[in-house]
């Protein structure tokens, strides 16, 4: 069996399965401190033989495997967890091979190889909630480089102020959930569906999209995330994303994720099954 986890800025699921797309058992629970949090999924893992471990995580996080800090979180972006290496616990509890990936980039893999993204060689996923980010699949492969790809801090407005400490104007800081919370003083998901929030929302997603299509060509991009289950959204974005891109470079299909919430962890359960 194989072994899958999603640590995420708001929960963290981990699984059990036989092959990435058949779980067996899962748990969810809300990301808190890592120790809190680290251990409530060592402990799930307790009752189960894995023969090899996956882990999707939120960033930046280092994802050299011949760095002494494969694993470990680079940034304070979730509180708590700056320098905290996401493998160390399950290295003390397994002596079995282990690999990291971003949740973005995790999920990316997992809706190209069994989601929406099945019948295309390219593919971009973003998830807005919590926090935006976004991962890459092209040509078959997850997309790295110096680091891993940023795509929520693609600054989307010269003007305005938006809530990341680190940008402040970027689609993160502008278009996140808690950014929509902060504007309109209202949770997302008590916001009407025809609350004008959404047409700013729409025209913030599209001038990130509009940037990624231009710099990645993907075939297919695929928006996930808690923000996401206003499913009016999408046609927004469509239209929206075409305007900015005003005929120059086709439309690439623009779709949920078929996955739905698991695209994280059964990306994790494809890596840690291309480990055996």
């Amino acid at each position: 069996m194989i072994g899958g986890i999603e640590l995420g800025g708001t929960k963290c699921i981990a699984a059990i399965a036989k092959t990435p797309n058949s779980i067996i058992d899962s748990i969810r629970i809300p990301t808190s401190s890592p120790n809190e949090t680290l251990s409530h999924i060592s402990d799930f893992f307790t009752g189960y033989k894995i023969n090899s471990l996956g882990v999707a995580t939120f960033g930046p996080v280092c994802l050299d495997s011949f760095s002494e800090k494969y694993g470990t979180i680079l940034s304070d972006t979730k509180k708590d967890w700056l320098g905290t290496n996401v493998l160390s616990t399950f290295k003390q509890q397994y002596s079995i091979p282990m690999a990291v990936e971003t949740d973005v980039n995790a999920s990316a893999i997992a809706e190209f190889e069994y989601g929406s993204g099945k019948k295309f060689n390219s593919l971009v996923y973003l998830t807005v909630g919590t926090g935006i980010g976004g991962g890459a699949v092209i040509n078959g492969q997850p997309l790295h480089g110096n680091s891993h790809p940023e795509m929520g801090h693609i600054i989307v407005d010269e003007e305005n102020e938006g809530i990341c400490r680190i940008h402040t104007n970027c689609l993160e800081g502008l278009a996140s959930g808690p950014a929509i919370e902060k504007r309109w003083q209202t949770p997302p998901h008590k916001l009407p569906p025809d609350h004008e929030a959404w047409v700013l929302e729409a025209k913030y997603l599209a001038r990130g999209i509009s940037s990624i299509i231009y710099l990645l060509s993907p075939e297919i991009i695929v928006i996930g995330g808690g923000v996401m289950k206003q499913l009016q959204l999408f046609e927004m974005i469509k239209t929206h994303t075409s305007k900015l891109l005003n005929c120059f470079v086709p439309l690439p299909q623009i779709s949920p994720p078929k996955l739905e919430d698991y695209s994280g962890v059964t990306g994790a359960l494809k890596i840690a099954h291309s480990l055996i």
